[in-house]
């Protein structure tokens, strides 16, 4: 099974926070949470990566094109090496936005979908 994947990786189960019980996640859900952090760190804020992160909440209430979202978010996802394409389809609406984007790993595509209001970016699906 894909999700199960030992070449995608493993890591701590964490989109905002590491849970309290260090969990750990492997295979796409890990893929998954990694990106959705890249998603919502600014771009510089690791010193050791400046070229890490695309903060897609800075783009809740600012006047923006979605096609810019959308391209950010596709390119800030190929930044990870275990992602070798990826496609953005970006909503906006009532101060959130919705990002479903498709990921391609090695095993093929897989769709993972945020919600993004300005405190957090939340996964709505669940890589098991």
């Amino acid at each position: 099974m894909a999700d199960d994947n030992e070449n995608i990786g493993s890591d701590f189960a964490a989109v905002t926070t590491v849970d309290a019980s260090l969990s750990r996640v492997k295979g796409r859900r890990a893929l998954a949470e990694a990106v959705a952090r890249r998603l919502q760190t600014p771009n510089g804020a690791k010193f050791y990566d400046l070229d890490y992160g695309f903060d897609v909440r800075q783009f809740i209430n600012a006047p923006t094109r979605r096609f810019q979202v959308e391209r950010g978010t596709e390119l800030e996802a190929l930044k990870d090496p275990r992602v070798e394409d990826a496609d953005a389809v970006v909503t906006f609406g009532a101060g959130v936005l919705q990002i479903l984007l498709t990921l391609t790993d090695e095993a093929g595509p897989f769709d993972l979908t945020l919600n993004v209001d300005e405190l957090q970016v939340t996964t709505l699906r669940e890589f098991t």
